[in-house]
C-alpha cells in the first residue's frame, strides 16, 4: 500500500512539473500574440488571409480528387 502511495506521489509530482511547464509555454505565447496584435500592418494581415485562402483552396481540391 506504502509504494501505491509513493508511486502516486511521485506522477503527481511529475504531472505538476509539466503542468508548469505548459503554463509556462501558454504565457509565452499569449505574450506574442498580444505583440503581433499590436505590430502586425493591414499588408501583412492581408497576405495571411490570401495564404489561408489558398490553402483552403487547395485542401478543397484534394478532397475532391478523393472523391
Amino acid at each position: 500500500m506504502e509504494s501505491t502511495l509513493e508511486g502516486i506521489d511521485k506522477e503527481n509530482k511529475a504531472l505538476k512539473e509539466k503542468c508548469k511547464k505548459y503554463e509556462a509555454a501558454l504565457e509565452g505565447l499569449r505574450v506574442k500574440v498580444e505583440a503581433g496584435e499590436e505590430g502586425m500592418s493591414e499588408e501583412k494581415l492581408d497576405e495571411w488571409k490570401k495564404a489561408w485562402k489558398e490553402d483552403q483552396e487547395d485542401k478543397k481540391v484534394k478532397m475532391r480528387n478523393k472523391i
